[in-house]
């Protein structure tokens, strides 16, 4: 079979010869010049548009002879590699390759079955692009109600200290009529907290609802896991331990890895010395049958001490330098915490026998909510 070209239209469009078609866009049999040809020569053209429209390349290039030879070989790059910077969706690579497999036997038998299979694979898309649309709606609305539930939290805060200054006011023998304003604040704060948890669950549905529409909406999980953040720190600071435990675990099952530090909660420590060069032993403090015991001793060098990072807990630093006495300094590493402290030494004869140095530092008393840390200056007790 031969076929007479122009070399100005470089084999791209249809050419007059003993074949007639457009090369690139031709059936291997076709290029072959086989007589019986059926439908799935066309499918074999439809698979080069599907080429071209998937990789921005047409499957032949070139012109001439060496372009029919390739069509006749099915000689074309990998669809799902032709263009790395455009990799396409498998189902439609899949569709594409057997629509150009080399023995029309392989291909889809008709037109209509590609076009089926395309059809199913859009409408497929079309729902996805659907889902998406209805979860980045719910997420929009879950993140308002998020909001709208952090700003409760913070005025139930607010009426909660208003609840307190205004009881210690008032003595409880005093009649109710002289009662009346905190009887209206402390029932400010009861529907406030009621507030919250309708607030709170209202941003859960919403966020989950997305979650249902697709479950790898990023916008919904990233806002669940600020969410469950938010109330973990408010169970750490109120020392609720249950609280705690379940609210990290809803933060660790919706967070993508972007809060994976965070939860980590590594702080670290400083620690200089008056006079310095002391000596740093640093030990973690376990409760053992509700003693804090100090263990794992390990030496920090010697002072100042440039910052150590520490996992979250409780410590004790024991700083020894010749000449004056050994000096215990408790440390506590909360979640993130950058702990600098500093830690002055005093002589036997400065203590006295009978008594302990406590060095400055912060002192955290009070429970829950009311918990409260103030820095307190170095100061000697009796044993």
């Amino acid at each position: 079979v031969s076929v007479q070209t122009a070399e100005t239209d470089a084999g791209t469009h249809t050419q007059a010869g003993s074949l007639k078609g457009t090369v690139p866009y031709m059936s291997p049999e076709q290029a072959h010049g086989t007589a019986d040809l059926d439908r799935r020569s066309d499918v074999y053209a439809l698979g080069c548009l599907l080429y071209e429209i998937l990789t921005l390349h047409a499957a032949f290039e070139g012109s001439g002879a060496p372009l029919l030879q390739r069509v006749r070989e099915g000689d074309i790059p990998a669809v799902e590699t032709r263009n790395a910077k455009r990799p396409p969706p498998p189902p439609l690579a899949e569709l594409c390759t057997r629509a150009m497999a080399l023995s029309p036997a392989e291909r889809p038998a008709t037109a209509r079955e590609f076009g089926d299979a395309l059809r199913a694979w859009l409408d497929g898309r079309a729902e996805r692009e659907r889902k998406h649309r209805e979860a980045e709606a719910l997420a929009a609305e879950g993140k308002e109600a998020a909001r709208r539930y952090r700003e409760t939290v913070a005025e139930l805060g607010e009426a909660e200290t208003a609840a307190e200054a205004q009881a210690a006011e008032f003595k409880p023998w005093q009649p109710l009529s002289e009662k009346r304003a905190l009887l209206d604040v402390r029932r400010r704060v009861e529907h406030l907290g009621v507030d919250v948890a309708r607030a709170f669950a209202a941003a859960t549905r919403l966020l989950d609802g997305a979650l249902l529409a697709e479950p790898d909406n990023k916008t919904a999980g990233a806002a669940l896991a600020d969410l469950w953040k938010g109330r973990l720190e408010d169970a750490e600071r109120e020392g609720n331990r249950a609280e705690v435990a379940y609210a990290e675990s809803m933060v660790r099952s919706y967070d993508d890895g972007r809060l994976a530090p965070w939860l980590a909660g590594e702080g670290s420590l400083e620690l200089t010395s008056d006079p310095p060069g002391a000596e740093v032993l640093l030990s973690r403090f376990e409760d053992q049958d509700g003693v804090l015991v100090a263990t794992d001793e390990r030496s920090l060098g010697v002072t100042p001490v440039a910052a150590v990072s520490l996992p979250m807990g409780s410590y004790l630093c024991v700083l020894k330098k010749e000449g004056y006495r050994e000096v215990r300094y408790p440390v506590q590493i909360t979640r993130g915490r950058h702990w600098q402290g500093s830690v002055r030494f005093l002589t036997e004869a400065e203590i006295g026998e009978d008594f302990v140095h406590v060095p400055a530092g912060p002192f955290v008393y009070g429970e829950g909510k009311n918990t409260t840390t103030k820095e307190l200056a170095d100061f000697l007790i009796r044993r």
